[in-house]
């Protein structure tokens, strides 16, 4: 399986005083960041859930933890300003299937106390608490509460700190630090049948610490009953059932002080609903197919929940506020490209998931999308045309490899070029001054073509040599007539001269090249490698290297504003 990662320079103004940086989308890790002309200054602009398994909502931040990176990512609660909070948080036994690259144990355990700066998760490897720092991602030692039996739940009081769990029948209460164990309640009630044993999943507590709540099935399955404990006094209390419901409850979350819960069913068919700690309810609140957690924001009332279908790592992030209809303030990116309109500060992307091109504001949040499904598969380049306000790209369309025209309304979608299957395009560049396309092909090179879409046909500006494929990617220096290259196969950055066509190559014996861009206000070019980011002046000397993350066929994307 192929790996994309797609790093995109900005240049923002032509004055000293403006800022450049390189916009970076790890595909790999589902995330959009930025950084310095330098590789320095990392600041997250998107995080996208991949195989998300877990979530919770603190301080103006929703948060999930993502098994398909192993990491912690937070959004805004209106789906801004997305960044990666804590990476590698699991430390995976080397003999676990997922070092072999398949798929990790579900964590559904996960608690954020944005005042304490602190995540908790239950590790399902070895049973104890993790824990780090939201504010750098810094671990912290883990929490190993004296306890008999596995952990089957744990919540995380945001008054004090203190640490809620189940083991086997038993409800424990410890500090912070896990010291202190003290069983507060035996998951039991006593009925005409007499004593019914539960096992506590889904703890949580209200916003006012008075009774901490646990769910756990009723009726051979049938029914799922919501249980709570006073916990003010920390002795051993009585355990009383505070509403009962038809099926499984998937997550939960309390509302108000305490006087109903919202909660949500799993499966295609489930649901949001919430029911009253008065005996009334449960009322519909919103459908959620496929629902695997929820968690409410004590201060907006606002109900998040994340969805992901069974058997795909790609998920959403949905919130219900106050009367209003559901809204996905979070969905996967599958992004291999991208484009950016500068007067109107949104970035364009497309990928092979959704088959569309989709828009994103500068700061991450989501916009619409533009022909969303016309193509069905892979987009594999994009790029805009300032004045026709019209996007180029290369899409499966009639056949892999075409070069289409769509308007950025979505209309007027055209073929300019059809790429037989022997034959197909790949990297795309344009030069809206002299009407040009360039694009790369693997068979044959480098060509071009006029973006008129006429009779014309495309000429040669590079040819392949030898018998390996032609892999990488270009980028016009306008200003100088150049277009550099990439070669992955021959390890080269080159560049051509385009009023004589005379080839030169530049740096040699490369890790794999693929990525490239320039910067005429820096004088440089950066290209990007299986060994990490690097940089070097137009002429090519003087390299460097800049970072060692962005990995391997990366994307570079020049855009003035």
């Amino acid at each position: 399986m192929l790996i994309w990662m797609t790093v995109a320079i900005f240049l923002f103004g032509a004055s000293l005083q403006d800022q450049e940086r390189l916009y970076v989308i790890d595909n790999e890790n589902n995330r959009i960041f930025s950084i310095g002309m330098d590789g320095g200054e990392a600041r997250g602009v998107l995080a996208s859930p991949h195989r998300p398994s877990a979530m919770a909502v603190a301080g103006g931040h929703v948060y999930w933890f993502d098994m398909g990176t192993n990491s912690i990512r937070r959004v805004g609660m209106d789906g801004s300003a997305g960044t990666v909070v804590v990476a590698d948080a699991l430390e995976i036994p080397e003999q676990h299937p997922s070092q072999q690259g398949q798929p990790m144990a579900e964590l559904s355990l996960f608690m954020v106390d944005a005042d304490r700066d602190q995540a908790v998760w239950l590790n399902p490897f070895d049973g104890n608490l993790g824990a780090a720092r939201l504010s750098n991602g810094t671990p912290m030692d883990p929490i190993r509460p004296e306890r008999q039996g596995d952990i089957s739940s744990f919540t995380v009081s945001p008054r004090d700190g203190d640490i809620f769990w189940a083991s086997l029948m038993h409800v424990s209460r410890a500090r912070s630090d896990g010291s202190g164990g003290d069983r507060i309640a035996l998951a039991m009630m006593e009925g005409a049948g007499g004593p019914t044993f539960q096992f506590p999943e889904l703890l949580t507590l209200d916003s006012d610490d008075n009774f901490l709540y646990w769910t756990s099935s009723l009726d051979a399955g049938r029914e799922t009953g919501i249980f709570r404990v006073p916990v003010g006094s920390g002795a051993r209390a009585e355990v009383e059932i505070a509403a009962r419901t038809q099926g499984k409850i998937a997550g939960m979350a309390i509302g108000g002080s305490g006087e109903f819960a919202y909660f949500i069913t799993g499966g295609a068919e489930g649901e949001l609903l919430r029911i009253a700690f008065d005996g009334s309810g449960p009322v519909l609140l919103a459908d959620a197919p496929h629902a695997i957690a929820t968690a409410r924001d004590p201060e907006s009332g606002a109900i998040f929940w994340l969805q992901r279908e069974p058997g795909q790592d790609h998920g959403m992030i949905w919130r219900l506020h106050g009367d209003g209809p559901p809204e996905v303030i979070l969905r996967s990116f599958d992004t291999e490209t991208l484009a950016i309109d500068s007067e109107t500060e949104t970035l364009y992307t497309a990928g092979t998931m959704v088959g569309g091109v989709r828009a994103f504001g500068m700061d991450g949040l989501f916009s619409h999308e533009v022909g969303g499904g016309i193509f069905g598969r892979r987009i594999a380049a994009l790029t805009l045309h300032p004045a026709e306000n019209n996007f180029y790209l290369i899409g499966n369309y009639s056949s892999p490899g075409d070069i289409l025209r769509l308007a950025k309304d979505g209309g007027g979608l055209e073929v300019i070029q059809a790429s037989p299957r022997t034959s197909q395009a790949t990297a795309l560049t344009l030069d809206p001054d002299a009407g040009k396309l360039y694009y790369m092909n693997s068979n044959q090179g480098i060509r071009e073509r006029s973006t008129d879409g006429g009779e014309t046909g495309s000429t040669s500006i590079v040819r392949r040599r030898g018998t390996q494929p032609f892999e990488g990617q270009t980028v016009l220096d306008a200003e100088n007539r150049h277009l550099y290259y990439t070669n992955m196969e021959q390890g080269i950055v080159g560049r051509v001269l385009l009023s004589d066509m005379t080839e030169e190559i530049l740096i040699e014996g490369l890790n794999k090249p693929f990525g490239i861009a320039l910067s005429s206000a820096e004088g440089a070019i950066f290209w990007t490698d299986e060994d990490g980011l690097h940089r070097a002046d137009l002429d090519g000397t003087s390299p460097e290297k800049l970072r060692d993350d962005t990995g391997p066929r990366a994307r570079l994307l020049l855009v003035v504003r």
